[in-house]
């Protein structure tokens, strides 16, 4: 009997000692997150202007100041910052923090990333937003950044959410290039691998300073076409897919497994003309040709399914300085044929580039758009690139006369979109040498002082000349649409950054 209650105590301890081994297994199986994006990244550098790019290093790298999902700043690896002197932005560091691979992280990390970014031999795709700037390292959790002018960014701490913090000693380690493939940050997930064409792979940090995310692995699909990305949501391979073709957003929402989640962007969707190279050089006539040949409202709302807004100018209506007055030029194809003729053009091709897959239904706004043109006697030769081959093009100044690009106001501020498009400071304004004067000016003036009222009203006149110029041929806002299966806990951003926090998590 005692040699039967043995058994019995032994055979239930085991039975317990299995249950308990596979509840505890269970709970820490590792929690995965498959994103299906449309863009692959051009490169992993946290210096990044490119979406594909962003999307990925913003959860591996992190700012002095974040933004949250409506472009409030918050704080990052500065805990509070303010204005010293009157002319020099103070930013008070966090002092546990440290970079993916064991480094502290300390003022010394703030100011060689604003040198590597200065630097022209680097070509920083940031370079703009720091290049007038330099700084004062009070001690190791302390630093004054400061403009060579003397003036003050209104709007620095939160504008400088796109610059990410290199790791001073771990650069100097591994060399710029092998950095860029694999970089190393201080953000709630640590890069594993980088397969081009098909996925990056990012898992969570340890001792991420905000505390560990809930989700273990993050992988970045690479999928350029919506019909493979809708098929993976659907049959669950997929979590979160961009872009969903408007076609398929009922379907979507119909499934008991699915939502859609949207969030009105503070993008600006344009169709940029090239005022400094021919045809459109020196001819506002062929300019105003194209700006009258486009039905904006139609293809706003026939090809992106009423997920986009048509605007008279790169500030969307979300940002602050937008100016309501300035309208999308009206569509009259036979006012375009009358530019068209006067413009004196004769027939000879134009190469308008396209990139596939990158934005929201991209190839049929393209498509449409080139159609619009060829109607009133352009001769239209569209051509698509993939996402690393159409950014190479864009940030080398080799980019065709005609082109589809976004800009985002990350801050929530106008001020970003103009400088970066119009003003002659910026390494992406396609205008003639010297740019616009007054432009120039208007933006200087945007950017330098504190007054609220005088900055609205100078972006205000910016917008207009701008928009009187023809610089843009057309505008439109997007609002950024996901398809997400439900129980996955994440929200979109204004910015449209895929942004992973270490408290979402996939249940």
């Amino acid at each position: 009997m005692g040699t039967n209650r043995i058994k019995r105590f032994s055979l239930l301890f085991l039975c317990l000692f299995f249950f308990i081994g596979f509840s505890v297994n269970g709970l820490s199986q590792p929690k995965t997150l498959v994103i299906g994006h449309g863009g692959e990244p051009a490169h992993l550098n946290p210096l990044t202007l490119s979406q594909p790019s962003m999307d990925r290093v913003f959860n591996i790298s992190e700012p002095l100041v974040y933004l949250d999902a409506d472009a409030n700043p918050i704080p990052a690896l500065a805990i509070k910052w303010e204005v010293a002197e009157g002319k020099k932005w103070r930013f008070h560091l966090r002092k546990d923090v440290t970079f993916h691979n064991g480094d502290k992280f300390t003022a010394k990390d703030v100011a060689f990333t604003i040198d590597y970014a200065k630097d022209p031999k680097n070509k920083c795709e940031r370079r703009g937003l720091v290049k007038d700037y330099t700084y004062e390292i009070i001690d190791d959790y302390t630093i004054n950044i400061i403009h060579e002018k003397g003036t003050i960014d209104p709007i620095l701490p939160a504008v400088w959410y796109c610059i990410l913090i290199l790791p001073a000693d771990g650069v100097a380690k591994i060399g710029i290039d092998k950095f860029t493939q694999g970089p190393i940050g201080t953000g709630p997930f640590q890069f594993v691998e980088w397969k081009k064409g098909e996925h990056v792979i990012l898992k969570a940090y340890d001792k991420y300073w905000g505390g560990k995310a809930k989700i273990d692995t993050i992988i970045y699909k690479t999928i350029p076409e919506a019909a493979t990305r809708i098929v993976g949501l659907k049959t669950g391979d997929l979590d979160i897919i961009t872009d969903p073709p408007p076609v398929e957003v009922k379907s979507i929402e119909a499934n008991p497994k699915l939502e859609i989640r949207k969030k009105a962007s503070l993008y600006s969707m344009h169709l940029q003309l090239r005022c400094d190279i021919s045809p459109f050089k020196d001819n506002i006539n062929l300019r105003k040709a194209v700006g009258h040949a486009i039905d904006s409202e139609a293809i706003t709302k026939q090809v992106l399914g009423g997920f986009g807004i048509p605007e008279g100018s790169v500030t969307p209506n979300t940002a602050f300085g937008y100016n309501k007055n300035v309208k999308p030029y009206k569509y009259d194809p036979g006012l375009a044929k009358e530019f068209l003729k006067k413009s004196g053009y004769k027939g000879e091709e134009i190469k308008y580039v396209s990139s596939n897959g990158r934005y929201f239904m991209d190839i049929e706004v393209n498509t449409a758009i080139a159609g619009y043109l060829k109607a009133i006697g352009l001769n239209i030769k569209l051509e698509l690139n993939d996402w690393p081959t159409w950014i190479d093009k864009f940030t080398n100044h080799k980019i065709e006369p005609i082109f589809l690009v976004g800009w985002c106001d990350n801050s929530g501020d106008g001020v970003e979109n103009l400088f970066d498009t119009a003003h002659i400071d910026s390494p992406y304004n396609w205008l003639d040498k010297g740019g616009i004067p007054e432009v120039n000016q208007l933006i200087t003036t945007a950017k330098t002082v504190l007054d609220k009222n005088a900055r609205r009203e100078a972006m205000e006149k910016a917008n207009q000349i701008l928009n009187d110029y023809y610089y843009y041929g057309m505008c439109y806002t997007p609002v950024k649409v996901f398809g997400v299966r439900k129980g996955v806990k994440w929200s979109p951003r204004a910015d449209e950054t895929i942004y992973i926090s270490n408290k979402d998590e996939k249940n």
